[in-house]
């Protein structure tokens, strides 16, 4: 049957942290690619542990999506299943959250570069 349970995946990086960075010692930057595949009765749980647990620990998170079958962002659906519509949200009411979206694979690495590079000219 498989599938994705990103909030596996996200409790693990607040566990790591907690192991093994003190958040007040390190500046923290994590980044995220993914094809936006999750279940949906995960993504309340997942947007749950980002937003209120991962965050908090964190200067910043980028977030891309790819999909090379649309050349566009999903349409926010509710309780749709895909990544985007939790992810974006989030991004939406936070500055410590950015996330993209790109239709190729070799569109990854330029747009985290182009997260990082925004982000180094906000402040928090």
């Amino acid at each position: 049957t498989g599938g994705t349970m990103t909030s596996d995946g996200v409790k693990m990086a607040v566990e790591t942290i907690k192991a093994k960075y003190e958040p007040a010692v390190f500046n923290i930057y994590l980044a995220h690619a993914s094809d936006g595949d999750n279940w949906a009765e995960d993504n309340i749980e997942t947007s749950d542990v980002v937003e209120n647990r991962l965050l908090p620990m964190l200067q910043y998170y980028a977030y891309v999506q790819i999909d090379p079958s649309e050349s566009q962002p999903p349409k926010m659906s509710e309780g749709g299943d895909g990544l985007w519509n939790v992810f974006a949200p989030i991004s939406e009411r936070t500055r410590r959250l950015t996330s993209t979206y790109v239709s190729q694979t070799a569109d990854i690495y330029p747009a985290f570069k182009e997260l990082f590079g925004k982000k180094s000219s906000k402040q928090i």
